[in-house]
This record gives structure tokens, C-alpha cells and sequence, in this order.
């Protein structure tokens, strides 16, 4: 649902780039169609490491189901499956694929998965619920995972009696062009206007910003934090103020968030600017 409050103004989207685009054209497009500009920069550089998931990928019958929290684990572990025969690419495909959100569901079916389960769950907290009420103690999980993920996950199935074999198959670092991407759109716009808001989707995008802020002394726009653990780093940073949450990683979702915080601004008296040209 769109409404007249913030539109015309910069939006800055804060998020890992997806393969293609398209997820990321998404939430442009919704926000666009209410009617503000958007612009967006990449905070991460992925490292699949695939080679990680070889010891486990020839004892699919170990594993009961996969768990995914990112499409960055799917397209790693999709990665790796390249590397064993047809006939146990099949199998690992037929197991029943546990995922976080629609976009994590739309990897999972581009690779192959054909049971998928979790679109609707907006977070690992949700995913851990799903898992609970649908798996026992025989079961067996296989969660390939970055090297920053929560142990969420992990911690509530082991804490059921559900054994979960966790497998960092891919890294995240900061992307190096970030600091120059930041300084162009926040110190130097170029005549253009400055982002009325930023948009973190994660709590790694948050801290990067804070960093930064703090780095160069830069006054942020409010941040609208995707998800709560998002919120939570944006409360916890240096330099960053929190305007709304988007309790799900959907357009939908990111865009009443968005018209809620430009309510909040509204309502607040302006900040004041601190340049990093200011001693």
C-alpha cells in the first residue's frame, strides 16, 4: 500500500546484491512505484568456499533434511553438487529444503529443490519454530551456512535432541569499493539531494555503516532496519538512528517500513549535520 508521505525523496538500499538482480530490482520497483528514487550499494564481497561441503555430500542418506538461511548457502551448495554424480545430485534435490523467506525459496527451486519449506518464515527465529514442530530426535539436519550466521539455528535444534551438522560453505567480507560507494552518495552527491533514508538489511550492513559514520565523522540518514536483528545492530551503533523496522524481508514489508519511518521523521525535530570537514 502506497501513500503521498516521503515520496520524490532518496531512498539508499543498503544490501548484498542478488545473482541477477532480480531480488533486488524488487524492492526498487515497489519502492519506485510510491514514488521515490532509489539508489542501492553492495556492503559485502561473498567467497563461496564449496569445496567445505565435499566430506558431507557423499552420505545423503545421513541427513533427514537441508536448511538454508541465505541464497548465498543454496548457490554454494549448488556449487559443490557440480562436483558429485547425477544420480546423488538427485538425491540431495529430493530431501525435504528448509528455507527463510520467499527470496531463499526462489533460490532453492532454481537449484532444484523440490520439496521447499519455509517461504513464509521471516527470520531464523520463525525457521527454528518450523523445524521443531516438523522434525524428532532421528532426524538429522544439514545446515550449510556463512561464516557470520547466527547459531540460532543450530542451538534450538541440538537443544531438541535434533542433530544439525552446520557448514560454513561461503564467506562474507566488506566489499572494497564500499567506503568510496558511501563517500560518493553521502559526502558528494553530485547536486543531487542526500538519501532521506537508508535501508540496512542486515546486521553486518548496519555495523559497515556505523563503521564508516563513525571513520569519517558523517552524519547517517534514519535507518530502516530489515528484520529484527538488523534493528537491534542498528540500536546497538555509533552513529546510527533507528526510524522503523521491517518485520519481513519483503518488498511488501520494506515499503510499509519505510512510509512508517518517513511518519517518525516528520514528527522529529531535523538533526543536526555534522561534516567530516568539521574539526
Amino acid at each position: 500500500m502506497c501513500m503521498s508521505g516521503g515520496a520524490g525523496r532518496l531512498i539508499l538500499l543498503v544490501k548484498s546484491a542478488s545473482k541477477g538482480g532480480g531480488e533486488q530490482c524488487g524492492y526498487r520497483r515497489e519502492l519506485e512505484r510510491c514514488g521515490h528514487r532509489v539508489r542501492s550499494v553492495d556492503p559485502f564481497r561473498i567467497v563461496a568456499r564449496p569445496e567445505l561441503l565435499a566430506p558431507f555430500l557423499s552420505a545423503c542418506d545421513s541427513f533427514t533434511c537441508v536448511v538454508f538461511t541465505s541464497s548465498n548457502a543454496i548457490r554454494a551448495f549448488s556449487a559443490a553438487l557440480a562436483g558429485i554424480g547425477v544420480n546423488m545430485q538427485e538425491a540431495w534435490r529430493g530431501l525435504p529444503c528448509f528455507v527463510v523467506g520467499p527470496a531463499c525459496a526462489n533460490s532453492a527451486q532454481a537449484a532444484g529443490f523440490r520439496d521447499i519449506i519455509g517461504a513464509e518464515c521471516g527470520n531464523a527465529r520463525a525457521l527454528s519454530a518450523l523445524l521443531l514442530n516438523s522434525l524428532t530426535g532421528t532426524d538429522r539436519v544439514l545446515f550449510p551456512c556463512g561464516n557470520i550466521a547466527k547459531e540460532t539455528i543450530p542451538t534450538s535444534l541440538s537443544s531438541a535432541g535434533i542433530g544439525c551438522e552446520s557448514v560454513v560453505c561461503y564467506h562474507t567480507e566488506k566489499s572494497p569499493s564500499l567506503a568510496s560507494d558511501l563517500h560518493h552518495i553521502l559526502s558528494e552527491p553530485g547536486g543531487e539531494p542526500a538519501p532521506h533514508l537508508i535501508v540496512a538489511f542486515s546486521p553486518s550492513s548496519a555495523r559497515f555503516l556505523s563503521e564508516w559514520a563513525t571513520a569519517h565523522r558523517q552524519y547517517l540518514p534514519p535507518i530502516v532496519a530489515v528484520g529484527p536483528s538488523t534493528a537491534y545492530q542498528v540500536t546497538a551503533s555509533p552513529g546510527l538512528t533507528l526510524a522503523a523496522t521491517a518485520e519481513k524481508p519483503d518488498p511488501d514489508s520494506v515499503v510499509a517500513a519505510v512510509l512508517a519511518a518517513h511518519s517518525t521523521i516528520e514528527s522529529a525535530p531535523a538533526p543536526q549535520h555534522t561534516s567530516q570537514h568539521e574539526t
